[in-house]
């Protein structure tokens, strides 16, 4: 059994590190959902569902920032998404309530994605909405 959600995470931020424009894989609407928050917040460029007979996929425009070095000569893009971590897995889910949204988060993480009854949504979202739910997952 594959975790296609850790997979996607994975092949973005393997896919930004190595400087590709464009990564795919298999499609479902889990990752659909996380695809659209990623966008709207800003860590990918876009994404576009490809319907062949056989499968279905989705491609992922990725987003860099150009980083100027210290001198300010040299321009050296690098991908938004710095980082992940899956927190809920196939062996082990983990759920929060609405309340525990409320703790500030030391260190790194800029988003955490829930899986919550009213659908996919970010943290935010959730603690507007005073809903709760599956961790899917952090990213910075």
């Amino acid at each position: 059994m594959n975790d296609n959600i850790s997979d996607m995470f994975n092949r973005i931020y393997t896919g930004g590190m190595a400087g590709k424009e464009v990564v795919s894989f298999p499609s479902s609407k889990m990752i659909d959902s996380i695809l659209e928050i990623l966008r709207s917040e800003g860590y990918i460029e876009s994404y576009k569902k490809i319907n062949n007979k056989t499968f279905k996929d989705t491609e992922i425009k990725i987003k860099y920032e150009v980083d100027k070095d210290d001198l300010g000569i040299g321009e050296s893009p690098k991908p938004v998404l710095k980082g992940f971590n899956r927190v809920s897995k196939l062996s082990q889910r983990v759920y929060v309530g609405y309340r525990d949204l409320k703790k500030n988060q030391q260190g790194k993480v800029a988003l955490r994605i829930l899986s919550t009854p009213k659908g996919v949504t970010t943290d935010m979202e959730a603690l507007k909405n005073r809903v709760g739910g599956e961790l899917v997952a952090e990213v910075w």
